[in-house]
């Protein structure tokens, strides 16, 4: 069986930081944390398949509902949790572990 392929998700990154910028002056730092979120969340979703479908990666959960949660106009810790909500349900990875990378909020 051929390895699965990553999503390649550099063009929601993009989208989503665009209309952060449409409403909240971004530092690059902040940037940087939204990036880690989605290097984050690949690297405990890849080649994961969504349930109820064939072929739809796991990972699209996760962006689409951070993509409709930028309505609201969150702050960059609540996009990052929204990008990171699930993995609990898809990865071995403790709580503890999350918070060593992300901190606590």
């Amino acid at each position: 069986m051929a390895p699965q392929k990553s999503y390649d998700w550099s063009d929601d990154f993009k989208s989503i930081i665009k209309v952060v910028k449409g409403y909240y002056t971004l530092s690059k730092a902040e940037e940087k944390e939204i990036k880690s979120a989605f290097e984050f969340l690949e690297s405990y979703t890849a080649g994961k398949i969504s349930d109820g479908t064939q072929s739809e990666p796991y990972i699209l959960h996760p962006i689409r509902a951070t993509k409709l949660l930028l309505s609201l106009e969150p702050d960059i810790d609540t996009i990052v949790a929204m990008l990171l909500h699930s993995v609990f349900g898809v990865s071995d990875i403790t709580e503890e572990e999350l918070e060593q990378k992300f901190g606590t909020r």
